[in-house]
């Protein structure tokens, strides 16, 4: 898959989201650079625990999807119409979702590759403006 390599994070000061590209630096801080100047006033900080990297894959609305979004699965299958956490598979070095119900505890371990037709994934919200969307119903 050939895809731009991006970044998303929600800004220090206003909590709106940001995209370009990623720079992490000593204590913790992170900012993402909007431009290709680097310059220093192009820096915009953002909170490192709200960092994603887009996927290269585009919901059904034509939106890009980010680590950390939630997605509904429209796709067949015996996850088809789950709700489904958008999350960066190590040990398989993929993105991957997993429905709600798979506890934190178990992540690295149980994930459902991404990819194919986007008319699979409808972006509901995220992990960070909407909290909610993790509860079980």
């Amino acid at each position: 898959m050939n895809r731009p390599i991006k970044f998303r994070g929600r800004r220090l000061n206003d909590d709106s989201w940001v995209y370009g590209s990623l720079m992490v630096w000593p204590e913790y801080h992170c900012s993402i650079v909007e431009s290709y100047t680097w310059d220093e006033h192009d820096r915009i900080h953002v909170d490192p625990k709200t960092v994603g990297q887009f996927t290269g894959l585009l919901d059904k609305n034509g939106k890009e999807i980010y680590e950390g979004d939630k997605i509904r699965f429209t796709g067949g299958g015996p996850y088809a119409h789950e709700v489904m956490r958008v999350f960066w598979h190590l040990p398989y070095l993929r993105f991957s979702m997993q429905p709600l119900y798979v506890t934190s505890n178990n992540i690295e371990k149980w994930g459902v590759e991404m990819g194919g037709d986007a008319r699979s994934y409808e972006i509901l919200g995220n992990i960070y403006e909407n909290p909610e969307l993790l509860e079980e119903k």
